[in-house]
């Protein structure tokens, strides 16, 4: 899979990765670049605002938030509207860079993750074709349609539903046991 996101200076970046990568962040912020500017989302979007015919927008970056969440309502047929969904677009799209940077600095393919989900997922369970567990014990069960449950395994009688005793369960395909009990030190 070829990687997306790019920690490079802007003069090192083709077309493409500043495409990817305008928006970063940067002191916990959105941040826009291009090939000539670097600066903070809200003081960009300030200057978008004008530029696109529009009044002047807070200073106060906590008011310039109040102010463009209020916007939203007005939708795309009124500039304001149309300034606030960039703004909300352009932060988003910086939350999913950011998240996306981190799953590629993984190193880790999409199928090799859930290679390791599904390992993890299965760690702790015991499929009853292994080994049963005590009978009457209530335990947790995975299911042949992935659901889970409380079930017991009375022997001979097979599975039941340990919320409702006759409940006969047949599609169990694995079992682990319940955890204790928290205790605190107190």
């Amino acid at each position: 899979m070829r990687r997306m996101t790019v920690k490079k200076s802007t003069e090192e970046m083709n077309m493409t990765e500043l495409a990817y990568n305008c928006m970063y962040a940067k002191d916990g912020w959105a941040w826009y670049r291009d090939f000539e500017t670097d600066m903070d989302l809200r003081d960009f979007i300030r200057k978008y605002n004008v530029a696109a015919g529009g009044t002047p927008l807070s200073e106060d970056n906590d008011e310039l938030g109040e102010e463009l969440l209020d916007d939203l309502q007005y939708g795309i047929d009124y500039a304001p509207g149309r300034v606030a969904l960039m703004y909300r677009l352009m932060w988003a799209f910086t939350d999913m860079r950011e998240a996306l940077m981190r799953y590629e600095d993984t190193g880790l393919t999409p199928d090799q993750i859930e290679a390791l989900l599904e390992e993890q997922s299965n760690r702790n369970w015991i499929p009853v074709k292994e080994r049963l567990p005590i009978p009457i014990e209530t335990v947790l069960t995975s299911h042949e349609d992935g659901g889970i449950g409380y079930s017991y395994y009375s022997g001979e009688k097979g599975w039941f539903c340990a919320i409702n005793d006759e409940a006969h369960v047949t599609d169990v395909v694995a079992w682990m046991p319940l955890p204790g009990p928290y205790w605190t030190a107190d």
